[in-house]
């Protein structure tokens, strides 16, 4: 939720919410890295290098990918379409988070 807002402030036209926007959008962003880490750590009982170096794979293609596609947000839509992808593209993360604490919550019972 801080990543999405802060996404959003950077549409208000202030240094100031631009400044406190990017802080925010830093601290989401290594929250939902951490998170993932941590989760994907969690569930391994062997292999973790491999998943690890995995995990680093897709993270560095999704990178890539998301520069790319925020080229073509921006050349149609300009900076609005930049900050519709990016908060778009944050379902990802909220829904398998959303799937992964409902898979572990039926793991319990």
């Amino acid at each position: 939720m801080v990543f999405a807002g802060s996404i959003g402030a950077t549409l208000i036209k202030s240094l100031f919410a631009i400044l406190g926007s990017l802080m925010g959008v830093c601290a989401g962003f290594f929250a939902i890295h951490a998170a993932a880490a941590g989760s994907l750590n969690r569930r391994l009982t062997s292999s973790r290098g491999r998943a690890n170096s995995l995990y680093v794979l897709f993270y560095y293609l999704g990178g890539a990918s998301g520069i790319t596609l925020s080229s073509y947000a921006y050349l149609h839509a300009g900076w609005p379409g930049v900050a519709g992808l990016g908060a778009a593209m944050l379902l990802v993360p909220l829904v398998t988070g959303l799937l992964e604490r409902a898979r572990t919550a039926n793991r319990r019972r």
